[in-house]
């Protein structure tokens, strides 16, 4: 009689089971920033656990790798309210008491033929890959609008003359952070022309998304609200994120020069492996500008980061 043909098994040396190797798979884990723990001395650190069944295994040389990095941007509807208060240099400083490098204004606002005051409302959707450049044009159209709409004479908003208007958002980058600010090109010359005014601004009602991307709020690295309650020239926003990827350092690139691991949104072909010589049970990952490398990030609330890992087991298998 004809006997069907061997299968092959899980254990091909069936007399000997006990000498049958087993494939030393890695641990696979994707960690999101909602797993971490902030540092509370650093804004743009994070701190994770390694997977407690890597860490406390006995595997040898500690490996992990790196598979891949990508921010999680979300889109934003922003709304704010932006006040903006116009007064003539020299009433300012013979009725109001206030001389023209007063940083924000002496006394409450009054009214009259040298003065002018507006409040309008903007909203700028910010898309998925959008950046915070169109936040200007969103200013710049809805000022436009309201001085249009309006009996006042006094604001001016030229689409050909930077020094011509009377409101201005930017962004500036220094070794604290993203910063971005409200303003007028207006109050530079204001101690030479003594026939300028000069402009103050505050804004008033804001929503979720507006205060998440500027980041406006009462906790460690946020900018308080009372700050932007009071008409002031220049209304500046610190640690904020420009939504451009990052480059990202960490303790897990200890022998790395400066801990850089590698930049987010990036699939790493192959895996970047690194060797860990430190016992810790946790690491942490800094994020930086990715245009301006010593300049730290701090991502809003409700946007996240995902970083794939790889932890070796004893028997490495590099994939």
């Amino acid at each position: 009689m004809e006997l069907p043909p061997s299968v092959n098994t899980l254990y091909p040396n069936r007399d000997n089971i006990v000498n049958d190797g087993n494939t030393p798979l890695p641990i696979e884990t994707a960690y999101f920033l909602e797993d971490a723990q902030h540092d509370k001395a650093k804004f743009n650190r994070y701190w994770f656990n390694f997977p407690p069944e890597w860490s406390t295994a006995n595997k040898g040389e500690s490996i992990v790798g790196v598979r891949s990095a990508h921010i999680i941007k979300r889109r934003r509807k922003m709304e704010v309210e932006i006040e903006i208060y116009k007064i003539h240099k020299k009433t300012y400083e013979f009725v109001c008491g206030g001389t023209w490098n007063d940083g924000t204004l002496k006394e409450d606002y009054i009214t009259g033929s040298n003065h002018e005051y507006g409040c309008f409302k903007v909203i700028d959707w910010v898309s998925v890959d959008g950046d915070l450049r169109g936040f200007f044009d969103a200013v710049n159209h809805a000022f436009k609008s309201y001085i249009k709409t309006s009996s006042l004479d006094k604001f001016v908003q030229n689409d050909d003359n930077i020094q011509d208007r009377d409101i201005q958002t930017d962004g500036y980058y220094d070794k604290n952070g993203f910063h971005e600010i409200i303003y007028t090109k207006n109050n530079d010359n204001i101690e030479e022309d003594s026939s300028q005014f000069i402009n103050f601004f505050q804004i008033g009602d804001w929503n979720e998304d507006f205060a998440d991307v500027f980041n406006i709020g009462t906790g460690a690295y946020q900018n308080n609200p009372k700050k932007y309650s009071t008409l002031s020239k220049r209304l500046v926003f610190d640690n904020v994120w420009d939504r451009h990827p990052c480059k990202i350092y960490s303790s897990i690139g200890e022998q790395a020069l400066h801990n850089y691991i590698g930049d987010s949104d990036v699939e790493y072909s192959p895996i970047k492996y690194f060797k860990l010589n430190s016992m810790d049970q946790r690491f942490w990952i800094d994020f930086y500008s990715d245009a301006h490398y010593n300049c730290p990030t701090k991502l809003p609330p409700n946007d996240s980061f995902v970083i794939e890992m790889q932890f070796l087991q004893y028997d490495k298998m590099f994939i």
